[in-house]
């Protein structure tokens, strides 16, 4: 189940404790190319289906949605 602990980390921290999972951040900062360099994390999950149906929790804010970790083979990635 997404567990909710809102806490602000830099991407990395992220890649470092939410490998393999699916993470909703609220930007605070992102780089000229848009990609997310720090953000309050609000949900995580290895299930992304529970990331897309909190996103009505955070109607409002600015968001980000991240998958930390490499994708699996038989994935498809949109950059």
């Amino acid at each position: 189940m997404a567990e909710t602990i809102p806490e602000i980390l830099t991407f990395e921290e992220m890649q470092h404790r939410y490998i393999g999972e699916w993470v909703l951040i609220a930007e605070h900062e992102s780089d000229e190319n848009m990609q997310v360099v720090r953000g309050e994390v609000l949900v995580h999950s290895v299930n992304r289906d529970e990331i897309y149906n909190r996103l009505k929790d955070f109607q409002g804010r600015s968001l980000a949605i991240e998958y930390i970790g490499t994708p699996p083979a038989n994935w498809a990635v949109m950059l």
